[in-house]
């Protein structure tokens, strides 16, 4: 993200997913840390983005794939 961010270069985001995993050994792998750092990139980005929802898209899976809030 950050490096078309510097390229300007679009995103394109192809939504197919049900969220972030959940679970003790996600937890303590930094899920919600990575997630954050996603989401964080995104909001930053001066690009422009495109979604695309190939199937499922729900909860902060979809939010860090530039999703609507």
């Amino acid at each position: 993200i950050q490096l078309a961010n510097q390229r300007d270069i679009p995103l394109l985001f192809l939504h197919n997913t049900t969220g972030y995993m959940v679970g003790k050994e996600y937890e303590q792998g930094g899920i919600i840390k990575h997630g954050a750092m996603m989401i964080n990139a995104v909001a930053n980005s001066k690009v422009p983005h495109l979604s695309v929802l190939m199937g499922a898209s729900y909860g902060a899976g979809h939010y860090g794939m530039c999703g609507r809030a």
